[in-house]
């Protein structure tokens, strides 16, 4: 995207006919069009969009592309409930036990087309994307398989060449710009101001690289709450499209200082996507066996079991 469209799609979100942002979870992802790219936020077992890529599998989005992202469980329920055919990967494995099931049974099928790329690889080509500039390059990716095999972009991936200035050889990386950020944070006001603690990752680069950003929070407050802390909102209202109060949308991953990970969850949900029938049967129990979110924390558990995963911070919930 040119600094000139980037200011045109600053000025349309500021503009008045636009500055209503607030939408429910099935709005926000009725903005999402089958075959758009989509990058999402999280990193480890923290902050992702889990009750957004619900709603994505409820209304069956279709070819979709995962442009970098870390989220490895909301990439296994997508890729699983068949909702994406391309994907660019970093480092795709849970801490609860390695390569994403479905990740690797889509790519064994043939259903699933990768480019697998490092973390920091694809965080240059995010940093491109947010700056406006056509590419940046790295050391990273050097020595490894990963520039000898390409099966997604081609000679899109990435160019060789020598440092002007030192001689040494680099990696050049192309920008990356997503049509979609879906984001999962604690806290923004209802101007679209969004504000987060702890792990962050990529968020900053994947909301400004991006078209169309979509923020999940688990509590919208008012403007005088995030002017009290402006240090810590990471991503500002003229970049946000829409706000969805969402709490616990982030189930079973964790949110720093509102709620841990459900580890029982993570292992179960892990485990029944080994097998695809298997994976059939929770995608039918805890996705389309329920209507909403709310749904979906009754079925998990309800309030007692949310108690216990709750922290005593509750940054983002104040």
């Amino acid at each position: 995207m040119t600094v000139e469209k980037q200011i045109a799609r600053m000025l349309y979100r500021m503009s008045p006919e636009n500055c209503d942002k607030l939408k429910t979870l099935s709005e926000a992802v009725s903005l999402i069009k089958d075959g758009d790219s989509v990058t999402f936020s999280g990193v480890g077992i923290s902050a992702h969009p889990v009750a957004f890529a619900h709603e994505m599998i409820r209304q069956q989005k279709r070819n979709l592309e995962i442009a970098g992202s870390a989220a490895w469980f909301v990439d296994n329920l997508l890729i699983g409930a068949g909702s994406v055919d391309r994907m660019l990967v970093i480092a795709d494995s849970s801490e609860v036990g390695g390569v994403s099931p479905a990740l690797r049974r889509a790519v064994q099928k043939g259903d699933l087309i990768v480019e697998d790329y490092s973390f920091f690889a694809l965080a240059c080509r995010l940093m491109a994307g947010a700056i406006g500039v056509p590419f940046l390059p790295t050391k990273s990716m050097l020595g490894s398989d990963m520039l000898r095999h390409t099966w997604l972009e081609g000679r899109n991936k990435f160019r060789i060449m020598k440092c002007p200035f030192s001689g040494e050889k680099v990696v050049l990386v192309p920008a990356l710009k997503p049509d979609v950020a879906v984001i999962h944070a604690q806290r923004a006001d209802e101007d679209g101001n969004v504000q987060m603690l702890g792990p962050t990752a990529l968020v900053e680069e994947q909301a400004r690289a991006s078209n169309k950003v979509i923020v999940t929070v688990e509590k919208i407050v008012s403007k005088a709450v995030t002017r009290r802390r402006p240090e810590l909102t990471i991503i500002p209202s003229f970049v946000v499209d829409a706000i969805v109060e969402v709490p616990y949308g982030a189930h079973p991953t964790s949110v720093h200082t509102c709620y841990d990970y459900d580890l029982d969850h993570l292992k179960y949900a892990f485990e029944q996507s080994k097998d695809e029938e298997n994976f059939k049967r929770y995608l039918d129990e805890f996705v389309h066996g329920t209507n909403n979110h709310l749904e979906y924390l009754k079925r998990v558990g309800g309030p007692e079991r949310l108690k216990r995963l709750e922290t005593n911070l509750q940054f983002g919930r104040r």
